[in-house]
């Protein structure tokens, strides 16, 4: 079997092989397992929680069905503590504070090469042709901080080799391996999110010390600065001096007020990016 193929290729084997990858995520370990279902058609979203592993069987055929009807099909690589959890605003479950342990280590690479990971990673999904996602098996889960902690300073320090440096939070939401990706073809002609690599690997946190510390983050151990240390010189100045760094969008959106807090978390998303 190529690592890249079309789902007629693969069908009759999609549920086993799907098996083994969920097993291989999660271990031994117990929660909820979200699986997003995206339209093709009218990009539309629904999440489907599947308790692990007792209902692992019925997850994947609920899968294979739903795969075969122009569905891209998507999974969280962390475990959940209920598939009824709402939070006060109303959104649930995949949210964080319902994420109850991280077996794994997870990143979209995107099209950064996987051979360029400074630990190589336990599995390698390859989602389409030159992209790919990676899973690192840890020899003890982990919390959901510490686990999300260690995934940004991967995101982040591949980013300039090509990975998604949005694709580190709790609650990502990845490609389901031996689903049709439906960007690239139809149901006859769409390539196969395929694991093209799986080792017996198991990883330490301190194995990932190789990874440095987001620097941006580094106010958030620091005093807040008191106004006679902070520069006097006017904002757009300021943005001038640094502008051959900053995202051009800084500049459109300088002065802009946005009431609408989800429109605010848009935007700097956009930015972050």
């Amino acid at each position: 079997m190529t690592a890249y193929s079309t789902f007629r290729d693969v069908v009759e084997h999609t549920k086993e092989r799907r098996i083994d990858f969920f097993r291989l995520i999660f271990g031994d370990e117990s929660g909820y397992v979200c699986i997003a279902y995206k339209s093709h058609l009218d990009k539309s979203m629904r999440e489907k929680f599947f308790h692990y592993p007792s209902q692992l069987s019925e997850m994947c055929d609920d899968v294979d069905n739903n795969s075969l009807t122009l569905t891209h099909v998507y999974f969280c690589p962390q475990l959940f503590k209920d598939d009824k959890y709402k939070r006060g605003d109303g959104k649930g479950p995949r949210v964080k504070e319902n994420v109850r342990i991280c077996p794994t280590l997870w990143a979209d690479l995107d099209t950064c090469n996987p051979q360029l990971l400074q630990v190589p990673a336990s599995i390698v999904v390859q989602s389409s042709k030159g992209r790919w996602q990676a899973f690192w098996r840890m020899d003890q889960a982990l919390q959901p901080e510490e686990a999300e902690a260690i995934c940004m300073k991967i995101a982040y320090f591949h980013s300039e080799q090509g990975a998604d440096r949005s694709g580190w939070d709790l609650t990502q939401l990845l490609r389901v391996p031996y689903t049709p990706n439906y960007k690239y073809g139809d149901a006859k002609t769409a390539p196969v999110v395929t694991v093209i690599t799986t080792t017996s690997a198991l990883y330490r946190p301190s194995d990932f010390s190789v990874y440095p510390q987001y620097g941006s983050l580094k106010f958030v151990d620091d005093p807040m600065p008191l106004p006679s240390d902070l520069p006097q010189e006017a904002a757009i100045d300021i943005l001038q001096r640094y502008r051959s760094g900053l995202n051009p969008q800084v500049f459109s959106l300088f002065g802009t007020e946005l009431d609408d807090s989800d429109v605010w978390s848009k935007v700097q998303w956009k930015l972050a990016k």
